[in-house]
């Protein structure tokens, strides 16, 4: 994966935060939610061949980032040249739980993630993951070697 220098903390994630307050979070923890989004991200970008795990509030943004398709493109190929994809159900996995792991170490926010991946609290984590597209031989966007 090829990323551009990333602009993470450069994006415009206002409407993100309109979005997260409009389905019920309150406005602190939709600019939490956004400002931890953006260290996720920016994490991302650092390390661009680490599977990192979001926590279920950087999830809630990501996914309403998701929900608005013209702009997550147009951030992603801003801030990264491609777009970051979202791999939902692999909790359970030892993939997944190694992934968990790597992000506590390499992400911002990592030290304020349980130990346990799987704990009732909104910096555990999420259902998902962003793996490297190629990664794995069924990925749609894997290239085949010449």
């Amino acid at each position: 994966m090829k990323h551009k220098t990333s602009n993470a903390y450069e994006l415009d994630l206002s409407e993100i935060v309109f979005d997260l307050t409009r389905s019920g979070l309150d406005a602190g923890q939709a600019e939490r939610a956004v400002s931890l989004y953006r260290d996720f991200l920016a994490t991302i970008a650092a390390h661009p061949a680490a599977a990192v795990v979001p926590t279920k509030l950087i999830d809630k943004a990501w996914h309403a980032h998701m929900c608005r398709p013209k702009k997550y493109h147009q951030d992603c190929m801003l801030a990264f040249g491609e777009i970051i994809d979202h791999t939902p159900g692999v909790t359970g996995t030892a993939e997944y739980e190694a992934a968990y792991a790597a992000t506590r170490k390499l992400a911002p926010f990592g030290e304020s993630m349980p130990e346990c991946a799987y704990a009732n609290d909104d910096m555990a984590g999420a259902d998902c993951f962003r793996k490297e597209p190629g990664e794995d031989q069924e990925d749609p966007l894997a290239t085949k070697a010449a």
